[in-house]
């Protein structure tokens, strides 16, 4: 967020939600510095923290990292619930 472009795309993100859709809560933004390990680890925590997430907006780099906790996340999702 030290970034004046990423600080701005949060804050445009942050009041396009709380207009469109005021009953939905932003969680505080978490940063993984465009780093794909760190956004895995983070995002792995976040959906095990919040079940009910709704979407992940990631203003930097780092996709692959947020992709590999999503399909992480998806498959523990199917052997825990015995479908494989």
């Amino acid at each position: 967020m030290a970034l004046r472009d990423h600080s701005d795309r949060h804050f445009g993100f942050a009041q396009a939600i709380s207009g469109e859709h005021p009953t939905l809560t932003l969680l505080p933004a978490r940063e993984g510095r465009d780093d794909n390990a760190r956004n895995e680890a983070i995002v792995g925590r976040m959906l095990q923290e919040v079940p009910d997430l709704l979407g992940i907006y990631n203003i930097g780099a780092g996709n692959r990292g947020i992709a590999a906790s999503r399909r992480a996340a998806v498959r523990a999702t199917l052997y825990s619930s015995g479908t494989n």
